[in-house]
């Protein structure tokens, strides 16, 4: 929705790594990240 609040992408990053990855990204070998429904910019 367009009236969700606003996350900065190092924010989205450092939530997936604690909850999904359980570790840091740059230790992994790959990582994968899709992001879906980016509609809105500011300005």
């Amino acid at each position: 929705s367009f009236d969700e609040a606003k996350s900065e992408v190092k924010d989205i990053l450092s939530q997936y790594e604690k909850e999904i990855l359980k570790d840091s990204i740059s230790k992994k070998e790959r990582a994968y990240l899709f992001f879906d429904e980016i509609q809105k910019l500011e300005g």
